[in-house]
């Protein structure tokens, strides 16, 4: 559930558990222990602080704001990161930065292992001012040198296009079949022709325009 707080900050004296700040668009989260799984999922624009450890995931899918741990990250942090900053001032965890496609990763500590599509890169001073500003803020003392973990710019193209199909609908419920229906074993066909999920939910059998899809047009709009 998004967190829309009504103070300044939000303050955990011990540990937060999964997902601390979820969806947050602004305020900020101060967690006087350790984090649980996926801290700062989805923030936009929010500030995390966490006094230890964070679990894995942390900062998962986040589109802007920053998430700052003063421990040590679990696996697989910034997992599909599309913006925003992730200060670790300690370890990085295994596969930091895996799939992220923006943003940065700052870590104080030793890069232990780095995901995939994801690189190193040098840091700027005006960076670094900042993480300190920012740390100076929240009353973390912190004088060590950071690394800076981007994202590579490899993998965020693929090498070939979903192929157009037919569209295929549900018809009966299949909940009492012992094989998977006609439109799962389709898409997993797709998938492993393209590498990836079909696109849009329903690939390309979705027909267009749909529903869910976002649209914007200018008015005037007919009344009656």
């Amino acid at each position: 559930m998004p967190v829309f707080p009504t103070e300044p900050a939000s303050k955990l004296r011990t540990t937060g558990g999964w997902g601390v700040g979820d969806n947050m668009y602004s305020g900020s989260v101060l967690v006087g222990g350790n984090a649980g799984a996926i801290p700062g999922v989805a923030i936009r624009g929010a500030e995390i602080v966490i006094r230890g450890n964070m679990g894995s995931r942390a900062g998962q899918v986040m589109k802007a704001g920053t998430l700052c741990c003063a421990g040590n990250a679990n696996f697989m942090a910034g997992y599909m990161m599309y913006g925003g900053r992730i200060i670790i001032l300690g370890d990085s965890g295994e596969r930091v930065g895996e799939d992220m496609s923006a943003g940065e990763i700052f870590i104080g500590g030793k890069v232990e292992d780095l995901g995939s599509d994801a690189m190193l890169a040098d840091t700027e001073v005006s960076e670094i001012d900042d993480i300190r500003q920012f740390l100076d803020r929240y009353g973390i003392s912190f004088k060590g040198a950071f690394s800076k973990v981007i994202n590579a710019g490899k993998k965020l193209r693929y090498g070939s296009s979903e192929r157009q199909m037919r569209s295929l609908p549900f018809r009966s419920f299949s909940s009492g079949s012992g094989y998977w229906n006609a439109k799962v074993q389709e898409d997993i066909v797709i998938k492993a022709q393209s590498g990836r999920y079909r696109i849009r939910g329903y690939g390309g059998a979705r027909p267009l325009p749909h529903l869910a899809d976002p649209f914007l047009s200018e008015g005037p709009f007919p009344s009656g």
